[in-house]
């Protein structure tokens, strides 16, 4: 791989919500991520309208903070970006159809 991956990196959960892709997400993804340099990583769980912000420290990506539905994503990496996550998660439905 040339260069370090995307400054940020998403990660939707999908629609069912497993304990392997948890770990996969929250620690396997995470570790690689922080490997191969990526500066912000978000995991966006739309059922319970909220997100897990990780941003690089010293190599590593740290628990930055969870913003909820009431919350504002901005990121120094992206100036002039924001999105309040009511606007975000608006129309989602918490719980889809089987």
């Amino acid at each position: 791989m040339l260069g370090s991956l995307p400054a940020v990196t998403l990660c939707l959960w999908g629609h069912k919500r497993s304990k392997d892709n948890e770990l996969r997400d929250s620690e396997i993804k995470l570790g690689l991520y922080s490997r191969y340099g990526v500066k912000q990583y978000w995991q966006i769980d739309w059922r319970a309208r909220f997100i897990e912000v990780y941003r690089a420290d010293q190599g590593q990506l740290i628990h930055a903070g969870t913003l909820s539905k009431e919350g504002k994503l901005e990121t120094p990496l992206l100036p002039n970006f924001s999105c309040d996550l009511e606007t975000l998660f608006a129309g989602i439905p918490a719980t889809l159809a089987e």
